[in-house]
């Protein structure tokens, strides 16, 4: 089942082109809530994208920024995963790309500026 095949990617999701047949789910899966499109054709289970997204904030929180390398070294995986997880988080507006290509978090707008 995708949604396994998924879940079982974790930080290293697979290509569309690599599904197959199983590609055919993709569409349900998003509606669903069960994958997120994390790359231009690269789709994560919620959960291990939760899980970048906790690891990124923490890090963040404790070093003030996170680059791509730092990120790839915590995931303990490629270049291509990361970058593509943390454009993710920038398109979702949890971080925001500085001129350095580090991230650091966007200030939430229900919180009161310091």
């Amino acid at each position: 089942m995708l949604e396994e095949r998924l879940r079982a990617a974790g930080a290293e999701p697979p290509l569309e082109s690599e599904l197959g047949d199983q590609a055919r789910h993709l569409a349900v899966l998003r509606q669903t809530g069960r994958a997120v499109r994390v790359g231009r054709a690269m789709y994560a289970h919620p959960q291990a994208v939760e899980r970048v997204r906790a690891m990124a904030e923490r890090i963040i929180e404790t070093e003030g920024a996170i680059t791509l390398a730092r990120l790839r070294d915590e995931l303990g995986t490629s270049r291509k995963f990361a970058q593509a997880f943390l454009e993710h988080l920038d398109a979702a507006r949890v971080t925001r790309r500085l001129p350095d290509d580090s991230r650091v978090l966007r200030r939430r707008s229900s919180q009161p500026p310091p």
